[in-house]
């Protein structure tokens, strides 16, 4: 596999997970990420549009925007741009 020198780096995660209950508007669900970008977003299969005002910031990434969560089995999968560490 041929992977491309330079400062950064592309990757995917997909995390699963179930929920007993739907997140109320106060205490929004949250996942941490400390990435540098986040290039597709998608929870149970639904786009969640990446705005200034956005899901990601902060080094964390709102579940709740978007109201795709539900009741049970719930996937969030995630194309993302990060930069290389050299610090262990």
């Amino acid at each position: 596999m041929a992977v491309p020198k330079g400062k950064t780096f592309f990757g995917k995660m997909m995390v699963t997970f179930k929920l007993k209950e739907l997140p109320d508007v106060s205490q929004p669900l949250f996942m941490d990420f400390y990435g540098r970008h986040i290039e597709d977003l998608q929870i149970n299969g639904i786009k969640i549009s990446q705005t200034p005002q956005s899901s990601f910031k902060n080094g964390t990434v709102d579940l709740s925007n978007g109201n795709a969560l539900k009741i049970g089995n719930n996937s969030v999968s995630m194309y993302f741009i990060n930069d290389y560490r050299s610090d262990g």
